[in-house]
């Protein structure tokens, strides 16, 4: 029986059948499903098919955002502070298996607020974004943390202007001072933190700031690839304020500069996270059936796989000799098949049944035909075989102490 996936999955995330809506890659053989509101919880996936589905995602947590500029006169020095680029989110991928009944609960982040040179003006840090599996188990990304406001830095003692590094608490973009003239000091932002690298250093010597480091670049099964959680670059002082903009999803804000005459500009904010789950539609005709599946006729495959997972599995004993006691009474038989018009080996059911009725499902004489688990017989015959090795070896063992004896 063909089923339609989309039959057994309740979700408010936008589905693109056979297009990635991130690169635009054309495959047909996909199913995607793309959550974007910003929120904790903002978004359900459920499963209730008769069969596994595997799926596979890309969880991406918020952009941190970028330092604001700033001028200020103190002391008699006119002060000129780009602002910090915001640092790259974090980002997870992979794969799952659902059965039936599967809820899943999924949260976006939000990308961070650019940020002010006055820390108590508390800026909006970035969201981390997750999937919460029906088994407790979540898959979490964490935002990017925010760059330094203008004149604030990373706050490390020295020198100002180094490049975000991962992990490194509230302010990921630095500031370097520069004594432009001997009243006019510019402090020039560094990048923010990627995903995969550190954010650079400002460049003094040309106004320049600080490169956002890195992001990730991941691929899709669908063959495609995109480029994500890039660091922020540091503000400028280059004659001419940068357009301040991070594009890529879970990227940080850019810092905020200023030209040469004296016109700052604001931080951007960090980019929101996303999450994408996506799967092989070819798979709703697979027979991974959760359940009872009959077939009147034969049923071929290069090779038949019976799920083992230790995780399935509770109470587990080793078999003893009373599990044993009955395989001799077991009766093998040729015979013709009334059904498929061939000879088969095999065993009947009700003679089965009087000693494993674990392996046989109906009754003897009831409408439908009784069946047999030949699968379950395995692992039954493969102990009495190693009982047999084993009572040969030792019989083996008798016997060559015997004729040593005589």
């Amino acid at each position: 029986m063909d089923y339609n996936i989309l039959d057994f999955i309740s979700t408010n995330g936008t589905l693109y059948d056979g297009i990635n809506p991130y690169t635009g890659q054309t495959n047909t053989d996909y199913y995607y499903f793309d959550f974007k509101t910003v929120g904790i919880n903002s978004h359900f996936f459920n499963y209730n098919g008769p069969y596994q589905l595997d799926i596979s995602y890309v969880v991406v947590g918020g952009g941190g955002g970028g330092g604001n500029s700033h001028f200020v006169v103190t002391g008699g020095y006119q002060y000129s502070n780009c602002g910090g680029g915001g640092g790259g989110a974090n980002f997870s991928q992979g794969s799952y298996s659902l059965l039936s009944n599967s809820n899943l609960n999924i949260s976006v982040g939000n990308g961070g607020s650019n940020v002010s040179y006055d820390v108590s003006q508390n800026a909006f840090q970035a969201g981390y974004s997750s999937i919460k599996f029906t088994n407790l188990v979540e898959v979490k990304s964490l935002g990017g943390f925010n760059g330094g406001g203008g004149g604030k830095g990373d706050n490390s003692s020295s020198p100002r202007g180094k490049g975000g590094k991962e992990a490194n608490g509230v302010y990921v973009g630095g500031n370097y001072l520069y004594d432009f003239v001997s009243i006019y000091k510019i402090y020039i932002g560094g990048g923010g933190a990627g995903s995969s690298a550190n954010g650079g250093d400002a460049i003094y010597s040309s106004y320049s700031g600080g490169t956002g480091g890195a992001g990730n670049t991941i691929s899709f099964l669908d063959g495609s690839n995109m480029t994500i959680c890039s660091g922020g670059k540091g503000g400028d002082f280059t004659g001419t304020i940068p357009t301040p903009l991070n594009s890529e999803y879970g990227g940080g804000g850019l810092g905020g500069g200023f030209d040469s005459s004296g016109t700052l500009t604001d931080g951007s904010d960090g980019t929101q996270g996303f999450v994408l789950i996506y799967f092989n539609k070819r798979q709703i005709n697979a027979l991974t059936n959760i359940g009872n599946t009959l077939i009147n006729g034969t049923c071929s495959s290069t090779q038949f796989i019976t799920t083992s997972d230790y995780r399935i599995k509770e109470n587990v004993e080793t078999l003893d000799e009373e599990d044993l006691q009955n395989i001799d009474k077991m009766n093998p038989v040729k015979y013709y098949n009334g059904i498929s018009k061939t000879i088969d080996y095999g065993f009947i059911a009700h003679e089965i049944e009087e000693y494993y009725k674990i392996f046989v499902e109906g009754g003897k004489d009831e409408k439908s035909f009784q069946k047999i688990n030949y699968t379950q017989m395995v692992p039954l015959l493969t102990k009495k075989i190693q009982v047999l090795r084993e009572n040969n070896s030792k019989l083996k063992k008798e016997l060559k102490d015997i004729c040593e004896f005589v």
